[in-house]
């Protein structure tokens, strides 16, 4: 069983991976994250990336963007964690976020909810774009 922090089970692999996949990011706050949680840092560009925290981070480098799904999967590749826990550069959970992924069973699928201005949790932090957005969307497509 794992621990709330993402300890190490009685198998010894620890309980959480946690994935950032970066691209132009210039530093990187492991500070909030346990110590005993396993770090994976993908670099897709040749960026250098100022890495703050005690973590032994694995770092898995490319030169060109290969695109989200590409970094999880190198990363998800080198994991000895049980679950694999994806990050994005600027967040910061609450040790609360951690006992919850850790509480899930491997068939499990944990996710922490965005929280509106409002405090409800939503899906989206901005329920309905506005007309800029909306654009801007729609030329991406």
């Amino acid at each position: 069983m794992s621990s709330a922090s993402g300890a190490e089970d009685s198998v010894g692999l620890p309980a959480a991976t946690a994935v950032y996949v970066l691209y132009r990011t210039t530093s990187l706050d492991l500070t909030w994250i346990p110590d005993d949680v396993e770090v994976i840092v993908v670099h897709n560009d040749d960026r250098e990336t100022l890495v703050v925290g005690s973590h032994r981070v694995r770092h898995i480098r490319s030169t060109t963007n290969l695109g989200f799904g590409v970094g999880v999967n190198r990363a998800a590749a080198q994991s000895s964690g049980q679950r694999l826990v994806l990050v994005n550069p600027d967040t910061q959970l609450a040790s609360h976020h951690w006992s919850a992924l850790a509480r899930g069973s491997v068939d499990e699928v944990v996710a922490v909810p965005l929280v509106a201005p409002d405090g409800i949790a939503t899906s989206v932090v901005s329920r309905y774009p506005t007309p800029l957005s909306l654009a801007l969307t729609a030329w991406r497509v």
